[in-house]
């Protein structure tokens, strides 16, 4: 569900951690967390591609275009591919990482600062007009001030909830709803022309770029993909949906060879398994690696089979009325979990997220709303 992250169900689980030890023990816990984590990366592409799809948008992610073409039901395939093969290969590379990552993090780490400038640089640069550009600055500076204070000078008890909430979900609902916009029927078959070799540099990119994510604090998975495309310009649509599938699954995975190699994950949800458990062995890693592909091979299955007959339900279900649902869930569970100031905050960031629906500006830049913070902690 856009806005409902699966952090805050990481949360809920750790505010519940008395009640579960009773009839678990913390790698109990942490399994569950796993398995909920990785599982989510893959059925979360159902609510991503058809929810928050607004009429004639000129800002739309190229699954979310397909929607509109009646070709959705085929980009979920896609992500779904996209994340299957990325997690293959970055459970496979895990021993490589649990050897380099402390090399590469120390070479890293007195540099994040300036790295994470730079991508921001590369953020607005890659924009093809000056207008897109000057709108880009505009979210940058309003989303970093938000950030800093939100992150550094409010007290509350789940912040990033309201802030992201706002960003990219209830603004995309909000914009679908004052467009009006239905849902038109998903069409189950459509033929992909992606060559294997775009398929195997998809999954290599999106494994490197994944891999990056996991070092830099304050780096989401549109980050990693504007790395991926500048360093591949040429994919073609559907190659780049695979890597885009594919990037988030790679940061989920590997963040076990950061617990393990460095003592913290970069995602949300693992590094609450991590506090659960307070640490990962070897012969725990294994065994967490292996559940992670299982938990990822059924949850692919669930996702091709649940993708038509959630595509038709939507339809059925008015669409508007799904967002307005969605929308005061969202509001209840800010004020529940941030109170009347995290209310204010979701207000401001839901602007946010529509002042970059309405301008053309990329929702990416958004998350300077945690690099600045991130970036300021250095100086």
């Amino acid at each position: 569900t856009p806005g409902i992250h699966i952090n805050l169900v990481a949360s809920l689980v750790a505010g519940s951690l008395t009640t579960l030890l009773i009839v678990g023990t913390p790698v109990d816990v942490g399994i569950f967390l796993l398995v909920m984590s990785v599982t989510h990366t893959f059925l979360d592409n159902i609510p991503a591609v058809f929810l928050g799809v607004a009429e004639g948008s000129e800002v739309l992610l190229p699954s979310q275009r397909m929607v509109t073409q009646g070709r959705g039901i085929h980009a979920v395939m896609l992500l779904t591919f996209g994340e299957l093969g990325c997690l293959v290969v970055s459970i496979a590379l895990i021993p490589l990482f649990v050897h380099v990552f402390p090399t590469l993090y120390t070479i890293v780490k007195p540099h994040t600062q300036v790295l994470l400038c730079l991508i921001i640089v590369l953020m607005i640069t890659r924009q093809k007009d000056a207008n897109t550009k000057f709108w880009s600055l505009f979210i940058i500076l309003c989303s970093g001030t938000l950030g800093l204070i939100v992150l550094r000078e409010l007290t509350l008890n789940d912040p990033l909830l309201p802030l992201l909430s706002g960003m990219f979900g209830a603004s995309g609902l909000l914009h679908s709803l004052l467009s009006r916009a239905d849902l038109p029927e998903q069409t189950r078959g459509s033929h992909s022309s992606i060559s294997g070799h775009h398929a195997a540099a998809s999954i290599i990119s999106g494994t490197v770029s994944g891999a990056a994510i996991s070092l830099l604090p304050g780096l989401g998975p549109a980050q990693a993909v504007i790395a991926a495309s500048a360093i591949m310009p040429t994919l073609p649509e559907d190659a780049f949906i695979i890597m885009t599938g594919g990037v988030n699954t790679v940061n989920m995975v590997l963040s076990l060879a950061t617990i393990s190699s460095l003592g913290f994950a970069r995602n949300g949800s693992l590094q609450t398994m991590l506090d659960i458990m307070t640490t990962l062995t070897a012969v725990q890693l294994t065994t967490f690696s292996a559940l992670a592909l299982m938990a990822g091979g059924i949850a692919a299955a669930l996702t091709i089979k649940l993708t038509k007959p959630c595509s038709d339900m939507l339809r059925r279900l008015r669409y508007d009325r799904i967002s307005i649902a969605i929308i005061i869930l969202l509001v209840f569970l800010i004020m529940w979990r941030a109170g009347l100031v995290g209310i204010l905050v979701f207000i401001t960031s839901t602007a946010l997220g529509l002042v970059t629906v309405l301008t053309g500006a990329p929702r990416h830049m958004l998350m300077t709303a945690i690099m600045i913070p991130v970036i300021s902690y250095g100086v």
